[in-house]
Order: C-alpha cells, then sequence, then structure tokens
C-alpha cells in the first residue's frame, strides 16, 4: 500500500513540475534578478557555539534553589541528577533531568540548541510539574561561563517568569 502512495506522489510531482516550470518568472517581469538557487543543498555544521559548550555533555548532580512565586509560593529546594548529550547530528544537548524536594518528585526533558541568527541559546523544556507545557527560555552564556535563560509562561491561568541560572562547581554538580 505505501509503494503505490508513493507511486502516485511521484507521478503527480512529475506531472505538476513542468507546468510549475511553464509559469512565468515574476521576478523577471518586475526587473529584479531571480534569487540565486544553490547548486547543492548541505546540511548546515553545528555552530560553533555548541562545540565551545561540550561541557553540557555528562551526567551531574544538581541542586535547585525556587525563588518564592506563583508555582511555588514559600520557594524551595530539589536535589536531583542532570544527563545530557548532543543530539540532532551535534547541533543540540538533549537532557534528561530526576529530582526530589520542595514539591516532590520531579522528571523533566529538554532541548538546547544555538540559534545562529539571534546568537541566544533556546531551550524546549517539558516537566512532571506543568505537564502538557512547552516552556520555551531564552538565554546565553555570561562571561563567567554561567548559563542564564528566562521565559514568559503561562499554566492554568497563573502567568509566570522562569529565570534559569546554571553554574558548574568544582565537585561535579551543577
Amino acid at each position: 500500500m505505501t509503494h503505490a502512495r508513493l507511486t502516485v506522489l511521484s507521478l503527480v510531482l512529475a506531472l505538476v513540475s513542468p507546468l510549475c516550470a511553464q509559469e512565468p518568472d515574476k521576478a523577471a517581469v518586475l526587473g529584479d534578478a531571480p534569487p540565486a538557487v544553490p547548486a547543492k543543498f548541505e546540511a548546515p555544521r553545528p555552530a560553533v557555539e555548541t562545540d565551545q559548550m561540550r561541557k553540557w555533555e555528562g551526567e551531574w548532580k544538581t541542586v535547585a534553589t525556587f525563588t518564592k512565586g506563583n508555582m511555588m509560593p514559600e520557594g524551595g529546594e530539589a536535589k536531583g541528577n542532570y544527563k545530557s548529550v548532543r543530539g540532532l547530528g551535534g547541533h543540540a544537548f538533549i537532557g534528561d533531568y530526576k529530582a526530589t524536594g520542595t514539591g516532590g518528585d520531579f522528571f523533566a526533558h529538554g532541548v538546547r540548541t544555538f540559534d545562529s541568527l539571534s546568537k541566544k541559546w533556546k531551550t524546549w523544556w517539558y516537566d512532571s510539574w506543568v505537564p502538557g507545557h512547552a516552556d520555551v527560555s531564552i538565554g546565553e552564556v555570561a562571561a563567567d561561563g554561567t548559563f542564564v535563560t528566562e521565559s514568559d509562561s503561562e499554566y492554568q491561568g497563573n502567568k509566570f517568569r522562569t529565570r534559569i541560572t546554571e553554574r558548574w562547581t568544582d565537585d561535579n554538580k551543577v
């Protein structure tokens, strides 16, 4: 069945492609040069910034301190473990986090990548405290190596701002 669908799709594309090629070049009509077309698509290499952050690969013990806010009125702390590997062909760091503390057990999954256009890091974070919600935070690495991201989110009618500051200590903790 799949083979038949692929054949039909290929046939449709073969019939439509020549028709599209016969359309007049709108750029030529307007007097502008047509955009340059690369001779061959080449996948981008990982950003230099991604390679510079190889220290994000590995496993760490973590200590998280929560300030007082809408989601945690009394603040708190959690201790856990974080494991991160390179993914997406070296373009991202993919991590899993488990912790226990204020609020009970906590599980999370994150994907962090460098956006070469904005020159910022972006992290997509999913966790067990806010299920069904993807928090997208944007940030950068400070001169001292501290990593800071921020996001504005809303969950079940509660608006909140998240600021994550990551510091590596000498005893393999983040």
